[in-house]
């Protein structure tokens, strides 16, 4: 992985100018797929790297 994808960086964007929960509710799935998934996945391969330099 390459980071945080550019769809997390434009989430966010939208997120500031709206954070109610209707907004929220109908952007779940845009989260869990352009934020959650990759930011997951980037964690994962961060902590590898870092055991592997122990």
């Amino acid at each position: 992985m390459d980071g945080v994808p550019l769809a997390a960086i434009d989430f966010y964007e939208d997120l500031e100018r709206d954070n109610s929960r209707e907004w929220w509710q109908a952007q779940w799935a845009r989260y869990t797929d352009d934020v959650r998934a990759p930011v997951t996945i980037f964690s994962i391969e961060l902590e590898a790297l870092a055991m592997h330099a122990e």
